[in-house]
């Protein structure tokens, strides 16, 4: 039976790019991501927010951008590599431990990853 793998778009909620962190959902970005933006949407009030003695509450949040989920995917398309990063997963599932072949499927799964960028649609807000 062939792998079926979870299908990703950077469009996500019709979103497409690079997000502010502030715009990260846990639909688009993931939990983490979604969290830290919450902290940034606070930490952005918090300056209006005083202790009952007249101390400001304010805190901030590094700024930050996310790359939602999709990207990678988008970046395979785009290389024409999808149907080699799909062979080289199911390979993967069945793949021995012994003779090093789950080692050497993995290492070209890498490498092939590693050659991937994001497009310059992607990375414009």
């Amino acid at each position: 039976m062939p792998l079926q793998l979870k299908s990703y778009t950077s469009g996500v909620n019709g979103m497409s790019g690079v997000l502010e962190l502030s715009e990260a959902s846990v639909e688009s970005s993931g939990a983490k991501a979604a969290a830290c933006g919450t902290l940034s949407v606070l930490a952005s009030l918090s300056n209006k927010v005083y202790s009952d003695q007249g101390i400001p509450a304010a805190f901030g949040v590094p700024a930050g951008a996310v790359i939602p989920f999709g990207s990678m995917e988008d970046a395979l398309k785009n290389s024409g590599s999808l149907d080699s990063y799909t062979s080289l997963l199911e390979s993967i599932e069945t793949a021995k431990i012994e003779n090093s072949e789950l080692d050497s499927l993995s290492s070209e799964l890498q490498s092939l990853v590693s050659l991937l960028a994001p497009s310059e649609k992607q990375l414009s807000p």
